[in-house]
């Protein structure tokens, strides 16, 4: 492979980055959150994960039995062993990855009334806060609504807890 066609393919993958982001914040505002406001209240009562990086912007409900966050293998890796049920592609080509193939479970303790996370000894960790630290890698941890999760120390596969009336 020439350096021209790998550097043209990075040139390349650079720029749709900036121009994915300059198109979402360059946006309107008052739009962006009246399609916020009008999506969240379509929502019925539970628990919620809302994705809010760049390589997961789904929202997921969450109810009693396990749910597993990853990504999936590239090209260079063999597939892991457990299935996922929410893909986080946090990578273009071979670029660095913060999301392990198998990362983060969640689920809702109905008895506790509250939503527990489980690091699956993920290789960069689950982080809780806008600045806080990595929770302990294979123990559920309770978090509370309006909790902001992390899938690596960068903060940029981000999920809010949310609870929508009483779960």
């Amino acid at each position: 492979m020439s350096d021209a066609v790998v550097g043209l393919i990075d040139h390349v993958l650079v720029e749709s980055r900036i121009r994915d982001l300059a198109h979402y914040a360059l946006g309107d505002r008052s739009q962006r959150m009246a399609r916020i406001v009008a999506t969240l209240s379509k929502l019925t009562s539970g628990w919620y994960l809302v994705g809010l990086g760049p390589h997961f912007g789904d929202i997921v409900r969450v109810g009693e039995n396990p749910i597993m966050f990853g990504r999936p293998a590239s090209l260079l890796e063999e597939p892991a062993s457990e299935v996922i049920d929410y893909a986080v592609n946090d990578a273009t080509l071979m670029g660095p990855r913060e999301v392990s193939r198998v990362h983060m479970s969640v689920r809702h303790d109905p008895g506790e009334g509250s939503l527990l996370i489980r690091d699956e000894h993920s290789s960069t960790g689950v982080w809780i806060g806008h600045d806080g630290s990595a929770i302990p890698p294979g123990d559920w941890v309770d978090v509370e609504a309006g909790t902001l999760l992390s899938l690596g120390p960068s903060r940029t596969n981000a999920l809010y807890c949310l609870l929508i009336g009483e779960g």
